[in-house]
């Protein structure tokens, strides 16, 4: 998808297998610097599983980010934060979630600086924002976010909603 290839691997390309696997085939993963990043927090408890260079750094400041059992976007207006550390940018994070039949539109906008102290993770914390610091703290090792420094923008979506088409957008949404 990120190259118009399909490929069954995140990391870069190819890699020889070893001949307990299959001594005369490769893996392929992502050849090139891709237009889209991906992150995932999956890399801080396998050992194994690795994203590349091509997809964390991607040709513009947007990373698609797998959660435990959804994905999410992250930007940001900067774009030499691909290859900086970032200093006080600003990252929009759009995440929908589902909870009792209602979709939940979440958007965060989400402060980074390398000068800032990483919060310890809190019961209160959603588990989507943990994914997303520890998928910022993988890219951005020296950068920290603060979970207190993130101003929260919930609407709230019912599925009747999504079907009625005559309802304008601005009745649809509870705040």
């Amino acid at each position: 998808m990120w190259d118009c290839r399909a490929v069954s691997n995140v990391f870069d390309s190819p890699r020889p297998c070893t001949e307990d696997d299959h001594p005369k085939r490769g893996r392929y993963g992502i050849i090139k610097r891709s237009p889209l990043g991906f992150m995932t927090s999956v890399e801080l408890t396998n050992n194994f599983f690795a994203v590349g260079r091509n997809l964390k750094y991607p040709k513009y400041p947007i990373w698609v980010i797998h959660g435990d059992f959804h994905y999410s976007v992250l930007f940001c207006d900067e774009p030499r934060v691909i290859k900086e550390d970032p200093k006080g940018d600003t990252f929009y994070w759009y995440t929908v979630t589902a909870h009792r039949g209602v979709l939940l539109n979440r958007q965060y906008t989400v402060k980074l600086d390398v000068n800032q102290r990483l919060s310890k993770r809190s019961s209160r914390i959603d588990r989507n924002v943990t994914v997303l610091r520890d998928c910022m703290q993988i890219r951005w090792p020296k950068a920290k976010m603060s979970v207190a420094a993130m101003a929260t923008e919930r609407k709230i979506r019912r599925r009747e909603d999504l079907t009625d088409t005559t309802t304008s957008s601005s009745n649809s949404f509870l705040f």
